[in-house]
């Protein structure tokens, strides 16, 4: 292998180790202090899911001693997810042993230095198998695997690895090198200038709204002056002599249209030429910087032939692989997250999809499987990755076994599915069709990591297959992560924003044309009944009006793998291209959202996650709706809310406002106390970590203080250990809310009950 691309190919791997090395780390520190059963499975499935990913990416570039240490961890968490292997101190070292070595191997090991490890990891094997011995269920780990390992690949590893810090100096003078997550934040702030272009634009609109109605009036006033003189014509030359003071005035109100009329123009030829200035300075900008973080589908797919050589060879099979789309130029973040859903896909296709070679001779197959890779620009926005094989299909009767055995499905529902239906199951998590657990596969943990990725980027994915005729994957992405093209649409009084991808056809019907079949609201499309659900009520949002009552309901029609329903909204405000800003950590497991934007009016508009929509209405899990009549309206109420971060701050200002409270932002303790003490309200809504002053100090300051004590609070926060939530209770906070687990219909009625 060619020694320039295997340096390139071993610092990508270095970076995606460091990250899942120090995430495992965090989540095993949390797990050896947490109590809750609910949030120690979750802990535990991340750390599965991290060492499974580490393993494919290690095995991806042939470091074989990793991929057997993730392979052991993977044992580990699997009989800890299980049960069959018990939390102690003792386990938690060992396991922070092999995270070492992973972490030590990655920065570079000599030949000399090898030897130890392999003591180390053997050492470390055997411990464990002492904790394990006796305990029923556990598992018996393999001693001394990694020393048994020939394969003269690592050498060449090591030697590259040995030279991936040294640089060529005089090349280094004549270059800057900037680390890619500040060329993203340059590009962000640059994106943030695009928002203000978007603000000019709408400016613009309102001032030729104004010069319309500056002429609307013109045009009422000469007709008024038109008919006065027509008037005084008429009664002739008596009523000339009276004192008549309306032409004058009409003159004067002339005068002073067309002074406003000219300044106006004259204003909006200045609007539009600054903005058209920034736009094009701004675009020039965005484009240099977009064009540096452009590379082409070979970055990504150059990793494919030797992986698919290994697994290829190491399974006994014969498999030839074509790669098609290689020039097609994609946002380096949206190849870097799409290398993991990738591996995992092509180690699925050779394991379980491709038969060996007497095996496909015996269906009239040729010896050799064929699995094909393509990348495709759809447009200028978004590409299309597929990736097929010729194998023997996904087995659905098996897959679903699986999931009745996991308890993903019920023996009534596995009766009535449909074949879709069945193949969505392979991303449910621990569900596979495979009947064996192998090194590569056959965990049922690598379609959920693909789906979650894919779902995370604004994507979409797809799979069919033939029974002997293979297995295909589309997977639909946006060729930048920084904008996103969407219908907005309003609900409730608040902007919303679907992906265009998911939207199969926007329409208005009747309301007649809406019927109640098994209690579930549907309507006919293309002849088929679909289930029909109000974004309100989707969302849990207090109505603005009574939509059901319209004649008319304004209708997006949703489709993603197969699903297909409708959602009904108050309004279609338009399509185009929005600026996506994703949601900070606290609030990335916000349900049914993706992230936010501002629009040229100024106004949010929330990204809506569409496969989170279509599974809330397949699954019926509906948000209660926040509708009152008029006499049981909340409010009115008036809430502070302190927040320094502008997304939380906004979204809880627009979730209140819907809900009928009248909202004051402040960003941090500091100033909504001082707030506070010279204004009335209801209820404080508040973070925890702040600046200045943080949220328990403002709650303790609040009930120190005889007028102010008496006023709920509600701490919103990402704080989520037990230790934190004491502290909350004890400054004296009514209630404690986790970003975490944030529930807007929890909050509203936790507001309801307090004020």
């Amino acid at each position: 292998m060619d020694q320039e691309f295997l340096k390139r190919l071993l610092a990508t791997f270095r970076i995606e180790s460091e990250e899942h090395v120090s995430s495992m780390s965090m989540s095993l520190i949390e797990l050896e202090g947490v109590k809750g059963q609910e949030r120690s499975a979750e802990i535990t499935e991340g750390l599965y899911r991290e060492a499974h990913s580490l393993k494919g990416a290690a095995r991806a570039v042939g470091i074989m001693e990793i991929e057997a240490v993730c392979r052991t961890l993977e044992t580990v968490f699997s009989g800890l997810k299980k049960g069959s292997v018990l939390h102690s101190r003792e386990l938690f070292n060992l396991v922070h042993r092999l995270i070492n070595l992973i972490s030590n191997f990655t920065s570079g090991v000599s030949e000399e230095e090898k030897v130890g490890y392999f003591s180390e990891y053997d050492l470390i094997v055997r411990e464990l198998n002492v904790i394990f011995e006796g305990a029923p269920d556990a598992p018996q780990l393999e001693e001394a695997p990694i020393s048994k390992l020939n394969t003269p690949k690592n050498e060449l590893v090591s030697s590259a690895s040995a030279g991936m810090d040294k640089v060529d100096e005089k090349k280094e003078t004549q270059t800057v090198r900037l680390p890619v997550v500040l060329m993203d934040s340059l590009l962000l702030k640059v994106e943030d200038l695009l928002s203000l272009r978007l603000s000019f634009d709408h400016m613009i609109s309102d001032l030729n709204e104004l010069n319309r109605k500056i002429a609307e009036w013109k045009r009422e006033l000469n007709n008024l002056r038109l008919k006065h003189e027509s008037h005084r014509t008429y009664l002739g030359k008596d009523s000339s002599q009276r004192k008549d003071i309306l032409p004058g005035s009409i003159e004067k109100d002339l005068a002073y249209a067309a002074s406003f009329e000219e300044k106006v123009g004259t204003l909006s030829r200045f609007s539009r030429q600054h903005a058209s200035d920034l736009n094009s300075k701004v675009r020039m900008v965005q484009d240099e910087l977009r064009s540096r973080l452009m590379f082409p589908a070979s970055y990504l797919l150059d990793i494919l032939p030797k992986l698919v050589r290994d697994l290829s060879v190491e399974l006994g099979k014969e498999v030839s692989l074509e790669l098609a789309g290689l020039s097609v130029n994609v946002d380096k973040r949206v190849l870097d997250e799409l290398k993991e859903p990738l591996i995992h896909i092509i180690r699925n296709s050779i394991d379980h999809g491709i038969e060996r070679p007497s095996e496909r001779l015996s269906k009239g197959k040729p010896s050799r499987g064929k699995i094909s890779v393509g990348v495709t620009n759809l447009s200028g926005s978004s590409i299309e990755v597929t990736i097929s094989d010729d194998g023997k299909g996904i087995d659905k009767e098996s897959l679903k076994a699986a999931a009745l055995r996991q308890g993903v499905i019920t023996e009534q529902r596995a009766g009535s599915m449909e074949e879709s239906e069945i193949l969505e199951l392979i991303y449910a998590s621990g569900v596979s069709s495979s009947r064996t657990v192998t090194d590569i596969s056959g965990r049922g943990l690598g379609m959920p990591i693909v789906q979650e990725t894919v779902n995370r980027l604004g994507g979409s994915i797809s799979v069919s297959t033939g029974r002997n005729k293979g297995t295909t994957f589309i997977i639909s992405l946006p060729v930048t992560l920084t904008t996103l093209r969407g219908v907005i649409a309003e609900a409730s009084g608040q902007f919303f924003v679907i992906p265009s991808g998911y939207v199969e056809r926007v329409m208005r019907i009747e309301s007649k044309e809406v019927k109640t079949v098994e209690n579930r609201e549907t309507m006919l499309f293309n002849g088929t009944p679909v289930s029909l659900i109000f974004l309100h009520d989707l969302l849990g949002l207090k109505r603005k009006y009574e939509s059901k009552s319209s004649l008319y309901l304004s209708v997006l029609m949703l489709l993603s793998r197969g699903r297909r329903a409708a959602l009904a909204v108050d309004g279609i405000i338009n399509e185009g291209e929005v600026i996506f800003k994703p949601f900070n950590k606290q609030l990335a497991k916000v349900r049914n959202m993706n992230g936010a934007t501002v629009l040229g009016s100024g106004n949010l508009a929330i990204i809506l996650n569409a496969d989170e929509l279509l599974d809330a209405i397949q699954s019926g899990s509906i948000s209660a709706s926040f509708e009152a009549s008029n006499d049981e309206a909340a409010g009115p109420g008036s809430i502070i809310v302190a927040d320094d971060s502008i997304t939380s701050r906004t979204l809880l200002k627009d979730i209140l406002e819907s809900a009928g409270y009248k909202v004051t932002l402040a960003v941090d303790g500091s100033d909504a106390l001082a707030k506070i003490k010279t204004g009335h309200f209801d209820l404080i809504v508040t973070d925890v970590e702040m600046p200045r002053m943080n949220g328990f100090d403002l709650t303790r300051a609040l009930r120190q203080d005889e007028k102010l004590k008496n006023i709920p609070v509600v701490l919103v926060t990402a704080l989520e250990n037990s230790t934190d939530k004491t502290r909350g209770i004890d400054s004296g906070a009514d209630a404690y809310v986790v970003k975490s687990s944030f529930d807007q219909s929890n909050l509203l009625e936790i507001i309801k009950r307090l004020i």
